[in-house]
């Protein structure tokens, strides 16, 4: 038998008794805020890296716009060759520029593909071209936005010089005044022709060996990122130079 005193001993002992404080869960604790300093420090350091990014974020925007038009350019140009090829036609390809106007701050360079409806150069004079029962569009008006036409681009060349020519040394009637959407109209002075053969030539006579069509950027910012596509007037095959890559 157990006494009092041990009873009351392990009474004294039992958890039952134990007074328990209760505990706060952790998500109803009060969170400390940032300080006014903290926040003015956070807010410099964000406008330091986006002054020191601000450059960089220039230069992809820049490039990307180039890599885009490198791909509109060349995807119409191989285009116009296969439907050429395909249709038994004649397709050519007229290149102006735009200045700034308007709402468009930049000039811009577009690329406008028509195809003979017959098949054949009969209708060859600048306003017959104009004349959609004689050559119709192949394609919507490419416009390469804030890039120009250069002809003056220092390039990588293993032929002879008379093996390249520009599109700018048609003897394609010109100009050809189109309409180029909301660019208004456009006077292209410089062709390439594709005949049923995959031919590429700017002069009609006769194919070129090889055709390069220079891009840079107007005014100031030319020499920024320029590019040259290289036709090969034989089989249309293109090849496209950047700068450090047969651009000097």
């Amino acid at each position: 038998m157990l006494n009092s005193a041990a009873i009351g001993a392990i009474v004294a002992l039992s958890p039952s008794s134990a007074v328990m404080k209760p505990s706060i869960p952790s998500r109803c604790r009060p969170l400390r805020a940032f300080s006014l300093v903290e926040l003015l420090t956070v807010i410099a350091v964000i406008a330091v890296m986006t002054a020191a990014s601000g450059p960089a974020l220039q230069a992809l925007k820049s490039s990307g716009g180039v890599n885009k038009a490198i791909t509109e350019t060349s995807r119409t140009l191989e285009y116009a060759r296969i439907y050429a090829m395909s249709n038994h036609t004649y397709v050519r390809v007229g290149i102006g520029q735009t200045g700034a106007s308007g709402a468009y701050l930049t000039p811009s360079t577009v690329l406008i593909a028509i195809y003979s409806v017959d098949g054949t150069l009969d209708a060859d004079t600048t306003s017959s071209m104009t004349d959609p029962s004689k050559w119709r569009p192949l394609v919507k008006p490419v416009i390469l936005d804030n890039l120009t036409i250069s002809n003056s681009l220092s390039v990588s060349r293993t032929l002879d010089a008379s093996d390249y020519t520009s599109p700018d040394k048609t003897d394609i009637p010109h100009p050809v005044t189109f309409k180029a959407g909301d660019r208004g109209t456009v006077a292209c002075n410089s062709f390439i022709q594709f005949n049923p053969n995959g031919e590429a030539r700017v002069a009609r006579g006769e194919p070129a060996r090889f055709i390069e069509l220079g891009v840079d950027k107007p005014g100031a910012q030319g020499g920024t990122n320029p590019f040259l596509i290289r036709m090969s007037g034989l089989n249309g095959n293109i090849n496209i130079l950047r700068k450090g890559e047969g651009i000097q």
